[in-house]
């Protein structure tokens, strides 16, 4: 009876945790939680656009205070502090896409606060410089230098770029500075010190539009856009789920009842289903062309097929069976195997079997969930035999006193045996894989291989002399017998010996 109640306690016990996640999933969504959320978003859309407003402005010169920059990135920072706290309302919210797009906003406002410090640094140190190069100018004009006039025009270009930057004529500048330092008509300190003030604020200036441009890449709008977008579509979901679990849980109400009505039933019939199971079980297995056993957790013999007795006919007479028992009789009997057997599996064991009578088995071994061991037989003595056929060819080919070649249609060398290699000088290493054409003097007629193609498509064999060279370069005539070969798909291959 215990039995039975079984799956009646299981499925009341489901049914509850189910009702109960549901019940809780339909309270989950509050709309002040969400407005609030939405406010978040908001608050962070303003004080993004404004920290790049004030980094661009610093970029270009015209913010010199940096104050403001400083309390917005100090803002951002808190409430992103406040968004990314697991424990938070904001954060219990989102669901998984929608935490990946706040993890990756915050990410890219980290790389923009960095850009920023080397904006601010190089914004800096240009501002000076430009401010020092009027001087400098001023004192040239003043001595009435006559490299005034350059070093004006020079420090012109290099302020029209920091407002308009244009990298077409970032290369121009760079030459125009190396000729200005390099056309230095005396030592004044003040021409000196423009020359040298003029390199290194072009080269801040590069940096500066560099860092830059990288900030501006970096799209925390676009990102903040998906965040919000996968939030709502989040909400509206859960919200249309909402709607629908109040009428879930009448329905699962009343499928519990009709499913405890029908599990009654089912269990009535589950021992006659055992059973019929049970001898679909016997006749698939009896129906399998290889022979099988089953033997439970303690070795016994549970479950075989007819074709296992046939395998084993000396196990025909025994009342009972275990594994261990099975292996002891297949020795007495002198059965040999091709690896010692193991009494208990952990893994797969495979190996063959050869019986006294010269039949030879593919044995499998393998662990069931229980700790058993299913075994499989296949009679493979056909096989053994024709592998053996095959290595007695092999044999045959590797000491034939006659030089053997075999190539594809395409005249790739397939196989050589160490006749061929001695006749021509080449390794089987330098032959395989390279075209037959390897071994032609170059002197032969060309109608001699047309005929010979001719033929071997026809099936026929070609004999003849040829003419070939040694790996030495040695020319040798070769009396030469070349026939088709056709494999199971019917693919040609060309032998020549």
């Amino acid at each position: 009876m215990s039995m039975l109640m079984r799956p009646f306690t299981l499925l009341l016990m489901l049914t509850v945790s189910v009702l109960v996640v549901l019940f809780l999933q339909t309270r989950s969504i509050g709309l002040s939680e969400h407005t609030q959320r939405l406010d978040k978003f908001l608050q962070l859309r303003e004080l993004d656009a404004k920290l790049d407003e004030q980094v661009l402005l610093i970029a270009t010169g015209v913010q010199n205070q940096y104050d403001t920059q400083v309390s917005l990135r100090r803002s951002v920072n808190h409430l992103l502090q406040t968004l990314l706290n697991k424990e938070g309302a904001f954060y219990q919210g989102l669901d998984s896409v929608s935490s990946e797009w706040l993890t990756q906003y915050h990410l890219a406002q980290t790389e923009k606060a960095a850009l920023t410090e080397e904006i601010k640094l190089y914004a800096a140190l240009i501002r000076n410089a430009l401010l020092f190069m009027p001087n400098l100018v001023q004192e040239l004009r003043d001595d009435n230098h006559p490299q005034r006039d350059d070093a004006a025009r020079l420090m012109s270009q290099l302020f029209r770029y920091h407002l308009f930057p244009d990298p077409s004529i970032l290369t121009e500048l760079y030459i125009q500075v190396d000729y200005f330092q390099l056309t230095l008509e005396d030592d004044h300190p003040a021409l000196s010190s423009f020359a040298a003030q003029a390199n290194q604020n072009l080269g801040h200036l590069n940096r500066l539009h560099q860092y830059r441009d990288a900030f501006n890449l970096i799209d925390t709008n676009h990102l903040l856009r998906q965040l919000e977008k996968s939030y709502q579509d989040h909400y509206h979901k859960q919200s249309r789920h909402a709607e629908a679990f109040t009428l879930t849980l009448l329905l699962l109400s009343i499928l519990l009842m009709l499913l405890l009505g029908g599990m009654y039933n089912r269990l009535q019939q589950l021992n006659i289903k055992s059973e019929q199971a049970r001898t679909r079980l016997q006749d698939a297995v009896n129906s399998l062309s290889e022979a099988f056993a089953l033997f439970d957790k303690d070795g016994k013999l549970v479950l075989f097929n007819q074709r296992w007795l046939s395998f084993y006919p000396w196990l025909n007479n025994l009342s009972t069976l275990d594994w261990q028992t099975q292996q002891q009789f297949n020795k007495e009997k002198g059965v040999t195997t091709s690896t010692e057997i193991s009494l208990s599996l952990d893994t797969t064991q495979n190996y063959l079997e050869h019986t006294p009578d010269g039949r030879w088995y593919q044995a499998s071994n393998n662990p069931t969930a229980e700790g058993g061991i299913a075994s499989v037989r296949t009679n493979i003595t056909e096989t053994q035999h024709a592998h053996l056929r095959l290595r007695q060819l092999g044999r045959a080919l590797e000491q034939s006193p006659t030089a053997v070649m075999i190539t594809d249609t395409f005249g790739v060398i397939e196989y050589i045996n160490p006749k061929l290699s001695e006749m021509t000088g080449y390794s089987s290493e330098e032959l395989l894989g390279q075209n037959n054409s390897i071994l032609k003097s170059g002197e032969m007629p060309a109608n001699t291989f047309i005929d010979m193609w001719s033929l071997l498509r026809e099936g026929k064999t070609w004999s003849g002399q040829l003419l070939n060279r040694k790996k030495d370069g040695t020319l040798f005539w070769d009396s030469t017998s070349i026939s088709p070969l056709r494999n199971d798909q019917a693919k040609l291959a060309i032998l020549l010996r």
